[in-house]
Order: C-alpha cells, then structure tokens, then sequence
C-alpha cells in the first residue's frame, strides 16, 4: 500500500513538473501596450540579403500575386494556374509540378505542402493527396479520409499526415486535427477547439463580398482573398480563402486556428501552447471568425522559423507588423507596410513586398517586383550609384520577379 502511494506521488510530482516547464517555455507577446512608433527595414530579419533574378521565359511566366517558398536549394512560385521550380542560386527555371485538371494526375488548386522528404503534396477534391517529386513527375495518390468538412491544411512529421479540418460555415467536423499514416489511414484525432460558424439567416444578412486581394484589410492572410458576411445581429463573418494553420519549425509542427490568440506545438499527437498573443478579447468561448466589435484585437497572420516569429495582427481596423526574436526575446512592431527598405545594401531605393513573405529555417524570402526596381542602366550611365549590381541592369518591366533572400549567415 505504502509502496502505491509511494508511485502515485512520484507520477504527481512529474506531471506538475512537466506542467510546469511547458507553462515556462510558453512564450508571450502582448498586442494590448504595442507600440508602432518604428518601421520595419531589411536589417530586421537578417544581416545579408542576397537577389535572385528568376529566369523569364514563355513556359515560365509568373504575373500577378504568386505564393513563394524556399528550399533547402530551391526556389517555388505557385501561381493561381501552376507550381515553378526554381534553383535558388542561379534562378534558373527547373520544371513545373502538376496541374489543376480532372484528369487523373490533375489537382484542384496549386496550394501545396511539401514532406520531409521534400515530396509535393496537392489536394485532389474531394479526398486525395496527390504526390510529385522535384522533377514535375507524379510517384503516387493518397486516399484520405472523406468528411464534411474536409482537411484544407496538411503537415508532415516523420511518417505522419497532419491534416487540419477547418470547418466551413455549417459544415462541422467531429474533429480539428487528423493524424493519418503514410497510406491515409486514421491513426488519431484532436477534437475541435472551436465551434463551425454558424449559418447567417438570409434576412439577417446585410451584406456579402469577397476582397481578392484583401492584404490591406487583413495582412498576408488576405493576400488570396477574404469572403466578408455582414449579419445584422452577429457582425462580421470573416472568412479567409487561404489559411496557414500548419507549419514546421526547429523539427516540430505548429498549429493556429484562424484568428486565435495561441500557436500551438502538436507534440505526441497532444498540443502544447508555444506562443501566446495577450489581447483585449477571450477567444475561449466563441468563434473568432466572428467580430461584432471592430476594436478588438485579432491576430490574423503568423510566419516562424530558426530566429524569430513574424506576425500581423487587426487593431481598429489597421494592421499592424510585429517581429519577435527568439534570441533577444523583444518584439517590434510597426503599422503594416507593404513594401519595406532594403538597408543592408548600398541600393537604398530598393523596396521588397513584405505581401509575399516566406520563411525557411533561418531565411525569409522577399519578392521584389522587376517592374518596381528604377532605371539602373541610366543611374549607371549617370555614375549616381556605382555598385548598382550587373543583374539589375538586365532586367525589364516583363521579367519574372527577382527574390530577395535575407539572412543571418
């Protein structure tokens, strides 16, 4: 009996001990005291920048609003229509991956998400994965689960599928978090944290809209559009087209539900808080796709890696940019710019999009549109900047973008 007692309080005092140290290691940034006296600059997210001309030609061209991404040696630029590879010394074009098509290798959208063993995964409605190599070629489909409210964001961890169940309006899942084996097969779950948004009545209802292009409204995360239903009794139904809920830092996976104030570390198939935004508003109790008060404070947007976590959150209706650094554990923040200075180099005109930010483990990825960058064959010729780089001086207004990756090496 002695002994028993003697065990149950041992595994006590561990579980207190291990509440504890995940209760220490939460990290917190308050939104309610946040100043916006600076502005961000290039500096803020490294201490070099590198340019990258991507190569321009007929099976290649970008145009407007691309999604990038970086690799460990390579450069990816999702369109509406395609998926680009690009390397990421040169910019040379590699291939394209997939399709959007009915056929059978043909997905239903370019957004994609990438394993770790640096296989394209695309979604194929209503539920398959399928999968490309880095070459453009299909190597396999994975039949996964058929639901409701089926999964719109996926991460990878080892062999597992993360698959996140954003609910659509009135279509709920039983589930927030599926967690699938190699084949698609369900080996767990993590229930719901939120509630569906309920389905507006059609005589509450004011007005419907859509923003293609609602970054000014709501950050990055209104870069591919937001539906906006106004309700009579329940506000502002705010529904983001694309939602980055899943994403792998430092060899762990987190997680965010739109709009929440807490990312979440998935470790053992369990959550554990990683970051908490301190707001004027507890989400705990209600959808915050809902916003009935236009003061409040929501966190529309989060990007990590090895350094530091960027963020962009709604305040009265004006974003606002924060940068946390891990190291420093001090925040800036700043109201939202879509185009910052680049201050690391002596080219003090040029402005990168902050729009299409992306992060990779100690990088962040820029897009610096060619059409933006000023005349650098005529400066040249005027000797007003003499270190204007070769690469500058051979582009047009047509070119594809050039990315501006900043670093700390």
């Amino acid at each position: 009996m002695n002994k028993l007692l003697l065990i149950w309080i041992v595994v006590l005092l561990t579980s207190c001990i291990t509440n504890q140290e995940n209760a220490r290691d939460t990290l917190f940034v308050n939104l309610t005291d946040a100043t916006d006296s600076q502005s961000l600059k290039l500096s803020d997210f490294g201490n070099t920048v590198r340019y990258v001309p991507l190569e321009t030609n007929e099976v290649c061209l970008i145009g407007n609003n691309p999604h990038i991404a970086l690799l460990e040696d390579k450069i990816v630029i999702a369109t509406k229509d395609q998926c680009f590879l690009f390397h990421k010394q040169t910019g040379k074009y590699i291939c394209s991956i997939g399709h959007i098509g009915d056929d059978p290798s043909g997905y239903s959208s370019t957004n994609y998400w990438i394993d770790d063993a640096g296989l394209f995964y695309f979604f194929r409605a209503p539920d398959q994965l399928l999968k490309y190599n880095q070459k453009g070629e299909m190597t396999g489909k994975i039949q996964i689960p058929h639901i409701p409210a089926a999964p719109d964001f996926f991460a990878f961890s080892d062999s597992t599928i993360i698959a996140h169940c954003n609910s659509s309006i009135g279509l709920e899942s039983s589930n927030s978090l599926l967690f699938l084996n190699s084949f698609g097969e369900k080996l767990d779950s993590i229930p719901n944290l939120l509630k569906s948004p309920s389905i507006p009545s059609p005589d509450n209802i004011s007005s419907l809209s859509i923003i293609k292009r609602g970054a000014g409204f709501f950050g990055n995360l209104g870069r591919r559009g937001v539906m906006i239903i106004k309700d009579k009794e329940q506000g502002e139904l705010l529904l983001p087209l694309y939602n980055p809920s899943l994403w792998s830092s430092e060899n762990e996976v987190r997680f965010r539900e739109t709009f929440t104030d807490t990312i979440y570390t998935i470790k053992n198939r369990k959550l554990y808080p990683y970051m908490v935004f301190h707001t004027d508003t507890d989400h705990s109790s209600a959808n915050p796709l809902w916003y009935s008060n236009p003061q409040s404070i929501y966190v529309a947007y989060v990007l990590e890696n090895t350094h530091s976590v960027f963020f962009q959150y709604v305040k009265n209706k004006q974003v606002y940019n924060g940068l946390y650094n891990k190291e420093t554990q001090q925040t800036k923040f700043a109201k939202c710019q879509q185009f910052i200075v680049d201050d690391l180099t002596s080219e003090q005109e040029l402005k990168v999009d902050l729009s299409a930010l992306c992060s990779y483990k100690g990088e962040y990825g820029f897009i610096l549109e060619a059409a933006s960058i000023p005349d650098a064959s005529q400066k040249q010729s005027d000797n007003k900047n003499e270190n204007i780089p070769h690469w500058m001086s051979q582009l047009d207004e047509d070119a594809n973008p050039v990315i501006a990756i900043v670093s700390d090496k």
